[in-house]
């Protein structure tokens, strides 16, 4: 899914996706199923951040000003693209928002394209 289409889901739908695309949770539509609250609660935002831990580098950055955003940011561990950013990155009103939304651009690849192994960007870690 793509950065815009993920910034306007509401709390209940980037909760969903998350249970699916980063904890492989298969949620089934005609059972009643709630999503844990990643979006909205730090403490199980937290468990996203530990979940992609084992794959990519993690950036958590508090806005400066009431005027700005809350960013999170995720890169791979295999890549040496590292330029001061995040590969996937995304900016929100509150921490656990960016923190989903940057997880799910990290866990389906969208926004980067993927060196190939061996190339002078990879590592073999």
């Amino acid at each position: 899914m793509e950065r815009e289409a993920l910034e306007k889901l509401d709390p209940d739908a980037l909760d969903a996706l998350v249970e699916i695309d980063v904890f492989g949770l298969y949620m089934d539509p005609d059972e009643e199923m709630r999503a844990r609250e990643f979006s909205t609660d730090i403490a199980a935002a937290w468990q996203v951040v530990e979940q992609l831990s084992g794959r990519f580098w993690c950036r958590i950055t508090s806005p400066f000003d009431e005027a700005l955003r809350w960013s999170a940011g995720f890169t791979p561990l295999s890549c040496t693209g590292w330029n001061g950013r995040p590969d996937f990155e995304a900016g929100a009103d509150t921490a656990p928002r960016a923190i989903c939304i940057a997880a799910l651009l990290a866990a389906s690849g969208t926004d980067l394209e993927q060196p190939e192994e061996g190339s002078e960007k990879c590592l073999d870690v």
